[in-house]
């Protein structure tokens, strides 16, 4: 996947002024503000609450003042009848494209257990501590989200 990433990214020019870091976040001992942009795309709903608002704090740490962190994942719209038909949805629009019945369940069944989902709101704490605006949504999909928060130039007291 990384390989494919990055070839992707050499296509379009951007070899130069990309990295692609495949290890854990703790372990790439990088300095506060190394980035113009971080993008944490379809990561954070794996993680539970803790482990997740913790991410997003680091992840945010590393925008350079003026930056951008972007960061995607599903997640619930807090309506139960709603959830229900939008899971629903995706399971037939799973089905359509031939994926396997018992993967799909398989998905399915790891909701809350293993995929919890990402609430904006909830990491917003973190991403102010680490000198952040709140995030502000860019787009909504049935449970997908894309959100975006801006480090600021001066730090917050």
């Amino acid at each position: 996947m990384a390989s494919r990433s990055q070839r992707r990214l050499e296509a379009l020019g951007l070899g130069q002024r990309s990295r692609l870091l495949p290890c854990r976040l703790e372990q790439t001992q990088l300095s506060e503000g190394s980035f113009d942009v971080v993008v944490a795309q379809l990561v954070l709903h794996l993680l539970q609450a803790g482990p997740q608002r913790a991410m997003a704090e680091q992840l945010a740490r590393l925008v350079r003042p003026g930056g951008l962190l972007l960061f995607s994942g599903s997640g619930s719209h807090g309506n139960p009848p709603l959830d229900s038909l939008l899971l629903a949805t995706w399971r037939e629009r799973l089905r359509l494209r031939g994926i396997e019945e018992a993967w799909i369940e398989q998905f399915a069944a790891a909701r809350g257990r293993e995929v919890f989902g990402v609430d904006p709101q909830a990491l917003a704490p973190r991403l102010l501590a680490a000198g952040c605006t709140e995030p502000w949504p860019l787009f909504q999909a049935a449970h997908v989200g894309l959100w975006c928060s801006r480090r600021l130039a001066v730090e917050q007291p």
